[in-house]
């Protein structure tokens, strides 16, 4: 679609940081990589951190901010073996928990053993893990509570009671991998692991997607002259409810999507470097005397997938799309 393609355009044009294999890579077998670092530098503007490339391109990222010096490391779960095409598919299964903490524990795993502590120009600063599921098209369907139960081993039960009230239950769980023999064994939580004190924290999103930088790109003015507007629906958080809410909005009516939104930052009870949660404009999770503790951005999209209008609709039309997304989508004036 024209609106991602000068989205990301723009935002590499944006930035002299990239390093000279951006291109070549971002063309070839290192699409996802590159298309989540273009999506992290631009969050972090967005943050309103001044973003420079880090010494020798390693970590990626050096964030400064009121004084404050935070480096940043991006990562992907990627798939096993071939590369196909399949995380470009729109589909509403959800990984097994299993397989997706095995792909995603490898990814945060990996950047334990490059021992970026030790670097001159990261010592005593927080350093931030940042990670986006790009190994199967069920991984953007996985939520965010799964990432909570990998990183400190805890698992969130939920109960509405007579009164309205939601009871949580903060529960201390299990986590399991699969080896290299398909085995299923038991895994620490990440935080709780030795070496994962040099870890400040983990940001994590599912959004970062040719689906999100279509619609950043249509609200920035890209692809208008083909598109007549997007429809962006799936599910989100609702809050004081136990299940998520339905949502459908039109972005070429409202404008409505940011690169905050659906992005959670994971602070490490353990860090040698706290992070400053003040710091950041998104959702943000602490673990504090065995309890979970929610920072929330008012809207938070577990999942969901665009529909493109390339046409007008008629009023029979409008009213046939509304009855199946709900919350007058097609709104439009005739």
């Amino acid at each position: 679609m024209l609106s991602a393609k000068g989205e990301i355009n723009r935002i590499y044009n944006s930035w002299s940081g990239f390093d000279e294999d951006f291109v070549k890579q971002f063309q070839t077998l290192n699409f996802e990589a590159r298309l989540w670092e273009l999506y992290c530098y631009e969050f972090f503007k967005d943050q309103e951190f001044v973003v420079e490339p880090c010494n020798e391109n390693r970590p990626d990222f050096s964030l400064l901010k009121n004084g404050r010096e935070i480096v940043v490391e991006s990562v992907t779960s990627n798939e096993s073996g071939k590369r196909t095409k399949q995380i470009y598919l729109n589909t509403l299964e959800r990984e097994d928990r299993i397989d997706f903490k095995t792909r995603i524990g490898s990814a945060l795993f990996s950047k334990l053993n490059k021992e970026y502590h030790k670097l001159e120009w990261v010592k005593n600063k927080p350093l931030i893990i940042a990670i986006q599921p790009y190994h199967s098209a069920e991984s953007f369907n996985m939520n965010v509570y799964t990432m909570v139960s990998y990183l400190y081993g805890i698992d969130i039960s939920k109960e509405k009671l007579a009164n309205g009230e939601i009871l949580t239950r903060f529960l201390k769980g299990k986590n399991f991998k699969r080896n290299h023999n398909g085995e299923v064994i038991e895994i620490d939580a990440y935080f709780n692991l030795e070496m994962s004190k040099y870890i400040s924290g983990v940001l994590f999103t599912n959004t970062a997607t040719l689906g999100k930088f279509s619609r950043m790109g249509y609200q920035n003015g890209f692809g208008v002259d083909d598109t007549l507007g997007i429809i962006y629906t799936g599910a989100c958080y609702a809050e004081n409810e136990i299940e998520p809410r339905q949502f459908s909005i039109n972005i070429g009516k409202t404008g409505f999507d940011n690169y905050r939104y659906g992005v959670t930052l994971f602070h490490n009870p353990n860090a040698i470097c706290p992070i400053n949660d003040e710091d950041f404009m998104c959702t943000q999770v602490k673990f504090i005397n065995n309890e979970i503790y929610w920072k929330r951005l008012g809207f938070y999209p577990y999942s969901g997938k665009n529909i493109r209008l390339i046409r007008n609709l008629s009023r029979e039309g409008k009213k046939i799309n509304n009855s199946f997304l709900g919350n007058n989508a097609f709104n439009e004036e005739e």
